[in-house]
């Protein structure tokens, strides 16, 4: 056996790499999937509880810890997979590249005389040429799946909206959607965002804590809370309002269908205040809102985020 050549114990090196780094790599964002869906669990849980006057949160630790040991199942064959699986391929390419680059040094059919060479050897470079288009396929279609990652960065949860009754209190989780004649104008200027609603007929009071992806590019993450008078209170809805001199919105809860939505007005105010919030070409006489699927959010603008090759690609796989 010869000795290595320089390229060779270069790839070498940077296959150890490789796979040491996608492996924890891997591991990392599978471990940090878990413990999402484990904190989503203990939380939903612990409303629960809490709403039912409960301390006793050991059953929501046994939910937390189950939810953890699910979604690792299976973390060492993805962490596998994912760092030995491309090296063939990239030695592969690595090969045909070097070629490739041979044969534009001293010519063509010097590196691969076609007519005397043996058919085996045909089929391996015919493999290998393929194997090179596909894995520079994939690396660049890799490369325009990060590039949409930070364009929409995160997804909300949960993947449908969440209404927990508990009599004089009810809680409400899910992502906001807007509609309305302008629209794609009508719709939120920050779609990414996640909200949870707590009304307490106690206190006449709805109260909503809202997350949100701002600034198209930068992902800035925003914490907003916002408090609503409630309406009215009966057993099949409950509706609370927002209103200032502009506008009013009315939303309900619906106990019986657990669904929420909401109806914006324009108040039409003299107010100068109300004249500067919007001009003549945006104003909307009326809008809805929608208490939804935050998965389905952020799907739709991932997949309008994807570069127009990124598409093309994807087409040929369903997708």
């Amino acid at each position: 056996m010869g000795r290595l050549a320089a390229w060779q114990k270069v790839g070498i090196v940077l296959s150890i790499a490789w796979a040491t780094g996608a492996a924890v790599h891997t591991h990392n964002r599978d471990l940090q999937d878990a413990q999402s869906s484990a904190s989503y669990a203990y939380h939903v849980c612990a409303d629960s509880k809490d709403l039912a006057h409960s301390a006793d949160l050991s059953e929501c630790g046994k939910e937390k810890s189950d939810a953890v040991a699910m979604s690792m199942q299976g973390d060492t064959a993805d962490a596998a997979i994912v760092a030995l699986a491309p090296l063939p391929f990239a030695w592969i390419f690595a090969y045909v590249l070097i070629g490739l680059g041979r044969a534009l040094a001293i010519g063509l059919p010097v590196v691969l005389p076609w007519k005397s060479m043996s058919r085996p050897r045909k089929v391996f470079v015919v493999a290998g040429g393929l194997v090179s288009v596909g894995t520079a396929l994939f690396g660049l279609t890799y490369l325009m799946g990060l590039y949409v990652d930070t364009r929409v960065p995160v997804s909300p949860g949960p993947s449908k909206a969440i209404v927990i009754d508990q009599g004089d209190s009810v809680i409400a989780e899910g992502t906001w959607t807007r509609e309305g004649p302008l629209g794609d104008g009508s719709k939120l200027g920050d779609p990414l965002q996640t909200s949870k609603i707590t009304c307490t007929k106690a206190d006449n009071r709805c109260a909503e804590a809202r997350a949100e992806i701002t600034g198209e590019g930068t992902n800035v993450l925003l914490v907003d809370q916002m408090d609503y008078d409630i309406e009215s209170w009966t057993p099949t809805t409950i509706v609370f309002v927002n209103e200032t001199p502009c506008i009013r919105e009315t939303y309900t809860i619906d106990r019986q269908t657990h669904s929420v939505n909401g109806v914006g007005i324009n108040l039409h105010s003299d107010a100068k205040m109300c004249n500067m919030r919007v001009t003549a070409e945006t104003t909307e006489d009326r809008w809805e809102y929608h208490l939804g699927d935050g998965f389905k959010v952020y799907w739709d603008l991932h997949q309008k985020a994807r570069p127009a090759l990124l598409r093309i690609v994807q087409a040929f796989f369903g997708n």
